[in-house]
């Protein structure tokens, strides 16, 4: 380690667990990152970028949460979910599982 090197490698503060979502449903997944200078986050589904569209919506709050938010889910967002936060004094990340359940269907289900 070489002193006097300003920053330090991302750290997450929150990060979600495996989710099981009602298809139709929303999913949301909300991490905090610290790091200096700030991360920049990108998600991964089975290893492959998310790209922000009419479903799928990345949000920053202002107390610093991240959120992946997909609505409506189809079964097709089923998978592992890898968020990694990059900057450059290093990176770091965290996986989690999401379920799409199927939805109800009325009472003659078989």
């Amino acid at each position: 380690g070489s002193s006097g090197s300003s920053g330090f490698r991302p750290h997450f503060l929150q990060a979600p667990g495996d989710l099981t979502v009602q298809e139709g449903k929303l999913c949301r997944m909300d991490c905090k990152v610290s790091g200096l200078p700030t991360p920049d986050l990108s998600w991964q589904l089975d290893g492959k970028p998310v790209r922000p569209d009419s479903a799928h919506k990345m949000l920053v709050r202002e107390n610093g949460v991240h959120s992946l938010i997909i609505e409506p889910v189809t079964s097709r967002d089923a998978g592992i979910y890898t968020c990694i936060a990059t900057n450059r004094a290093g990176q770091n990340s965290f996986s989690l599982e999401l379920v799409v359940a199927a939805k109800e269907s009325g009472p003659s289900s078989g």
